[in-house]
């Protein structure tokens, strides 16, 4: 497992860096050419999503993604609910309303 720093994810797959996860929801590393795509190109800040820290598997590592394994449950949402704005600074966060859209529910660890 590998934990590196900044990433984020957007609506601009064609930014310079940019790699496509699904058709319109790109993701990056470049803090400063994302700065420049909102400052001097098309970008709005507010489709952008910032993340600190991510967690890469290695292959021999891939098994403890499996749904069965009770760690990790796959869920497919939107990029426009991934990116939209919070109403209010009470909102769930966006683990707990996505857990929520899938039909799950949430218990106190």
């Amino acid at each position: 497992v590998n934990v590196s720093g900044l990433s984020m994810v957007h609506s601009y797959p064609e930014m310079p860096g940019s790699w496509e996860l699904i058709d319109g929801l790109a993701a990056s590393d470049d803090f400063n050419m994302a700065c420049d795509w909102i400052e001097n190109g098309p970008g709005s800040a507010l489709r952008f999503k910032f993340f600190w820290n991510q967690v890469v598997w290695r292959m021999d590592e891939i098994d403890e993604l499996a749904p069965e394994q009770g760690i990790w449950i796959p869920v497919t949402v939107s990029g426009d609910l991934l990116l939209r704005e919070p109403d209010s600074s009470f909102e769930d966060p966006l683990w707990a309303q996505y857990a929520l859209k899938a039909g799950g529910e949430l218990k106190e660890l």
